[in-house]
This record gives C-alpha cells, structure tokens and sequence, in this order.
C-alpha cells in the first residue's frame, strides 16, 4: 500500500508540473505567437550542438540584403560556435546578437555585419518553442522544460515546477538553470540570455555572467 501511495503521489506531482508547462506552451503559442516544435521533430544536427542549424542558415540569408556566399556563412556560423563560455565570449556573443557578425566576404574581399537578428522588421524572424528536448556533452545530459529559439539559436530556457508542492518551488528551478545545468551541459549557455523558474509565478533572470 505505500508503495503504491507514493507511486501515486509520484504521477500526481508529475502531472501537476506537466498542467505548468503546458500552461506556459498554450500562452506562448496563442498569444505570443511562438511555433511550437517537439523536441523529438526538431532539424538538429545532433544532441551536442544547441542550434538549429538549417533554420539559422535559412534566417541569415532572409534577414540580410548581402550577397553571401556559402563559405560566407560558414564563416559566420564558426565564429559562433568557437567562441567558449568564459565572460569575454559571452560579452562578444551578445555584440554578434546586436550588432551582427563581422566577417570578409569571399568574393568581394568587403567587411561587412552579418545580421543574426531582425530588429527592424521583426515579423522576419523566426520563433520556435520547444519542449523536452535533449542536450548531450561528456559530462552528461540535460533535458530543459521549454526551450525558446528566435532563428534558430536558443535564447531563452524554461523550466517548471509543480506550483501544488510544498517541496518544490521556483527557486529549485531557478538552480536547476543556474547551477545543474551548465554543469553537465555547457554549449547552451553560450548564447542562452534568459532564464524563467515558473511555478505560481513566472520568475525572470539572466543567464549570462
């Protein structure tokens, strides 16, 4: 009988956390507008690199009136993906996301910004909202509640608790995203700016140092 109380239990806490995030999905589809992907659907390139490389490729060339060349964004995609997770490179990927990736075209020999975001027309953009989805490095693996891409780089991370427990708490979240994570699975982190421990209520913090 206890184990099948605690069982029980268990599946209700589960489902509790499930309503959260579920909650947070419908709002974010509905009524911000974001296209909801199953972690398991997404074009991923592998469960070790955190952007969606097909959708990136495909924004770049949308969003910027250049004429780039295919090693052009090459050149773009491996100046992101060198940068590490120290301070330094967390304050040069901030500048690529405002200001854009400066490189020198292939054909042309020009400097130019690469754009990553539209600022100006933002409907150019696009938005995908993820759950579930997995994250591998050599020290482990991570599986985020809600992941938020804007073109295919990964901005925001949720995760979700179950607001009837009086053992869980936003806090716990807030550690998972803080501490938990980055500890076992680092690439993320690179470009994750936003980090939101829902509960009763949705806490918002920054990611980067």
């Amino acid at each position: 009988m206890e184990i099948s109380w605690r069982f029980s239990l268990k599946m209700t806490q589960q489902n509790e956390k499930k309503l959260v995030e579920n909650y947070m999905i419908e709002k974010l589809r509905d009524e911000k507008g974001w296209k909801y992907i199953s972690g398991y659907k997404l074009e991923r390139e592998g469960n070790e690199d955190p952007l969606l490389v097909k959708n990136l490729i495909s924004a770049i060339k949308r969003i910027n009136n250049i004429d780039l060349a295919d090693e052009d964004i090459q050149e773009v995609l491996k100046q992101l993906r060198l940068r590490g997770v120290g301070v330094e490179d967390c304050k040069k990927i901030l500048s690529f996301f405002k200001f854009g990736v400066s490189i020198k075209l292939s054909k042309s020999k020009e400097l130019v910004r690469v754009k990553l975001i539209d600022y100006d027309n933002l409907d150019n953009n696009e938005f995908i909202m993820t759950n579930q989805i997995h994250y591998e490095s050599s020290a482990g693996e991570i599986i985020p509640d809600i992941m938020l891409y804007v073109n295919g780089i990964p901005l925001v991370i949720i995760e979700c608790k179950d607001m009837t427990s009086e053992n869980t708490s936003w806090k716990e979240a807030y550690s998972q995203i803080t501490k938990k994570y980055p500890n076992k699975v680092r690439e993320p982190f690179k470009y994750l700016q936003i980090g939101v421990a829902c509960e009763q209520k949705a806490k918002y913090f920054p990611i980067v140092p």
